[in-house]
């Protein structure tokens, strides 16, 4: 069977596209954002740095192409600040993105099309014209739950915006969601059941992992958080938590990876026992992830949040939100975590009990390392292709 897939990034598409290729499937593989076929290494620090953060996706060469354009005018966009002037421009490129690729549908003649959310109203349209199964590949919660917790009104284009992607669900024959709290969202929204499966992600394993230590009441607690610097996921919350921390006089500190708001991250770089360490590379990411204690997931809600799993995998615990459907790893390895609600006292409550307990902290990085080793990118390669094959 011939298998087509097209994402104007990447999110997790090279995954998925791998799991059809290591089956012997033939799949064509087009991505908006570069990827190689098999590691490479130079001894100019430039071009080793940006070799370093491309993803290695080992399919053959002829049946994976890398489509520039997406991202480099979503790039020029930003540079140039043309929101202001072209209303959600970064969905218009999509949407651009998703008209000129289902040409190519019509040529390959593909027996499967997958897409993603906002980039597939044409290309279903197309693989309906030749009798292809669609799959949405979504890595989002539903969007009209998405709006409502964003508080986003569909008017203006939004409206199109959202025609688009109920009609992609619409036409999807399966749709592949990234935990069952992002699957649930689509059935309560009155998607029929029966075409939404879930699959949880899974994590590029550290090549060094956190090696056994001694206990000591003594050591400072090091939390992390990782990810967007915006407000779903409730950095207001666990800044504000943090200070009712200092107040009570506790020993610890928490750390501060990725971009996004400024504000936040200005109050971020102000407030007391926390450090903001910007945008890392992934192997750097999982060097701080080994040396923190636990990791921070509080989001309002979050399809699945692929860094809890790579901080597991580092032997990190963590503590996620009822709304964060990564929940469903500490679901399937309770000692790895908590489950929490995504409020402030609940933030502040959580992170105290670790900071006073901290022999509980420790012995539950074990348990955490297992977890992570379990949610490897072959294990939901596996499950994913099961699960299409299944249901197809």
């Amino acid at each position: 069977m011939i298998v087509f897939i097209a994402h104007p990034g990447l999110q997790h598409s090279h995954q998925l596209a791998l799991a059809f290729y290591e089956k012997h499937y033939t799949v064509f593989y087009l991505s908006g954002t570069p990827t190689i076929s098999n590691e490479i290494s130079y001894n100019i620090p430039l071009i080793s740095k940006f070799l370093q953060r491309l993803k290695i996706v080992p399919i053959d060469k002829k049946h994976k192409k890398n489509i520039y354009w997406p991202q480099i005018l979503l790039k020029f966009s930003i540079f140039l600040n043309l929101n202001k002037f072209i209303k959600d421009i970064d969905h218009r490129i999509f949407h651009l993105f998703d008209k000129v690729i289902s040409r190519k549908i019509l040529k390959l003649k593909p027996d499967i099309v997958v897409a993603y959310e906002n980039s597939a109203y044409y290309m279903f349209k197309t693989a309906k014209r030749i009798g292809a199964i669609c799959i949405l590949d979504a890595p989002s919660i539903h969007f009209e739950q998405a709006n409502h917790d964003l508080n986003i009104k569909s008017v203006g284009y939004r409206k199109k915006i959202d025609f688009r992607k109920s009609e992609e669900i619409r036409m999807a024959d399966l749709i592949l969601t990234c935990s069952p709290l992002a699957a649930k969202t689509y059935i309560d929204a009155g998607v029929e059941p029966n075409k939404v499966k879930s699959v949880l992600l899974g994590t590029n394993l550290p090549k060094l992992k956190k090696s056994s230590s001694t206990f000591s009441p003594l050591k400072t607690v090091v939390f992390i958080y990782a990810g967007s610097i915006i407000r779903r996921k409730s950095i207001a919350e666990m800044l504000s938590a943090t200070n009712m921390l200092i107040k009570d006089g506790l020993d610890f500190k928490i750390k501060f990876v990725g971009g996004g708001d400024s504000q936040l991250i200005e109050k971020i770089k102000i407030t007391q026992k926390t450090e903001y360490l910007g945008k890392l590379s992934q192997s750097k990411l999982f060097e701080q992830f080994e040396l923190s204690d636990c990791i921070l997931l509080p989001s309002k809600f979050d399809s699945f949040g692929m860094v809890v799993a790579e901080a597991m995998a580092c032997g990190t615990p963590a503590i996620v939100s009822a709304t964060t459907g990564s929940k469903a790893i500490i679901e399937k390895f309770p000692n790895a975590g908590w489950i929490i609600q995504n409020d402030t006292q609940s933030i502040y409550s959580a992170m105290k009990e670790c900071i006073i307990n901290k022999l509980n902290l420790f012995e539950r990085a074990e348990d955490a390392k297992i977890a992570g080793q379990y949610f490897s990118w072959q294990r939901y390669r596996n499950e994913v292709i099961q699960t299409v094959e299944d249901s197809i």
